[in-house]
């Protein structure tokens, strides 16, 4: 979750909307191949839980979900979700909070809040702009 946070924000990375998906496969697939072999990749709960019943209707009952008395069958069902939540919650706590939330002006050598965002034209923040009203000068204007 944290990946595909950051991946669609366009005030962080500004990645184009069409290359988006690519780059989110690109994280799973990261993620998938770092961890895969020592614990199966269970990012999607369905491809852990569905077999696990499966085989346990096919004749080896509950041991499928306590291999060697261990209850293990239940962390590819929580940990996604709980994984989501604290991805989001890192992301909002570590790079949402920081973006500048007003942009000033300079009135007589103190700054004065002139609008609560510091968006630029394209919708992402511009640190141009950010700079330009921290200022309190224009684009093309000389004198300071």
């Amino acid at each position: 979750m944290l990946c595909i946070l950051a991946i669609t924000d366009a005030r962080n990375m500004a990645v184009p909307q069409g290359v988006q998906p690519l780059f989110i496969g690109f994280a799973l697939a990261a993620i998938i191949l770092s961890f895969g072999y020592n614990c199966g990749a269970p990012l999607n709960p369905a491809r852990d839980l569905a077999p696990r019943v499966f085989t346990a209707m096919a004749g080896w009952g509950g041991e499928v979900f306590s291999y060697r008395d261990y209850n293990w069958f239940w962390v590819p069902i929580l940990g996604p979700h709980i994984g989501a939540i604290l991805g989001a919650w890192i992301y909002t706590l570590a790079v949402e909070l920081h973006w500048p939330g007003a942009t000033y002006e300079m009135d007589g050598g103190n700054p004065v809040s002139t609008k609560d965002d510091t968006h630029g034209p394209d919708g992402m923040y511009s640190e141009v702009e950010n700079s330009v009203q921290m200022r309190g000068i224009k684009l093309g204007d000389s004198k300071n």
